[in-house]
């Protein structure tokens, strides 16, 4: 918890480089809205989809090199600005494995929950039963019937899959991001052993925890907890201040999650050479 801390002042103290990646966030924002929303139905619509299209590839490895960048301590807007640029492409190139592996765990994982997931015919049937017997013997009986077993087998399946998908994959992909940012692309690939290994390092781990509270949870409640008021402008109010709210929850807790990780592989690092220079002593 430290590290956060720590991370969380070296961030506002460097608030230019925060401005530049706001400013990447909302243009990704913006590109993503209206690729979304524009219809191909004249010239210009089209060119527009067609420019979006890559725009927002583009805008993203913009913004994540922008982010391991600031990470590993860049504070001037256009040092930053050029670094992303020079330093996006190579996380192009190293995160085309990682996507080839996300697929991979979907596509095993999808297999797997296929051949433990509940009959749904089953299913249906036990909820008629349940309720036929409510119907007949009232709510005493319908209470004493046992409920469908839990298909603990499914549940397993399931968490394997949020477990790869949500913590395994992005944190591999952190930390090889860090590691091609800081040492370049041939650097990181060398390393690339010891970067898997400081990935899943408890620390790192407990980390990325709660920088995921930070950058996912929180903005997920922020935007799906519903509230109703009598007063239109009211709502709206408290609705685009849950947008802004999620917008720095979202930007800020992913800053300072990876600028905490390159804290603790510098640690780690520094903590190594001391090990490795008494071992050749």
């Amino acid at each position: 918890m430290t590290n956060l801390f720590s991370a969380a002042r070296e961030l506002l103290g460097g608030w230019p480089a925060l401005g530049v990646l706001a400013a990447l966030y909302a243009a990704l924002l913006g590109a993503c809205y209206l690729f979304m929303t524009t219809r191909e139905a004249t010239v210009w619509q089209v060119l527009l989809t067609a420019l979006l299209a890559v725009a927002v590839p583009v805008l993203l490895l913009l913004l994540l090199a922008g982010s391991a960048r600031t990470a590993l301590g860049e504070t001037r807007p256009l040092a930053l600005l050029a670094q992303a640029a020079a330093t996006g492409w190579k996380l192009f190139l190293v995160s085309l494995p990682l996507i080839a592996l996300a697929l991979l765990f979907v596509w095993g994982t999808n297999k797997l929950e296929d051949r433990v997931k509940p009959d749904p015919e089953e299913a249906a049937r036990a909820i008629q039963e349940r309720e036929a017997a409510a119907a007949e013997g009232g709510p005493d009986a319908a209470g004493a019937r046992p409920l469908p077993p839990v298909r603990w087998k499914y549940v397993a399946v399931v968490a394997l899959k949020l477990l790869l998908l949500g913590v395994v994959l992005p944190l591999l992909a952190i930390n090889v991001w860090l590691a091609v940012a800081r040492d370049g692309l041939v650097g990181a690939l060398r390393r690339l052993g010891s970067t898997i290994a400081r990935a899943f390092a408890p620390q790192s781990a407990l980390t990325y925890a709660v920088g995921l509270i930070l950058f996912a949870l929180i903005p997920y409640f922020l935007l799906h907890t519903p509230t109703r008021f009598e007063s239109n402008w009211l709502e709206l109010t408290l609705f685009s201040l849950r947008l802004l709210l999620a917008f720095a929850f979202t930007l800020f807790g992913w800053t300072l999650t990876l600028r905490a990780l390159a804290q603790s592989a510098v640690l780690g690092s520094n903590n190594q050479a001391p090990s490795s220079a008494v071992a050749q002593g």
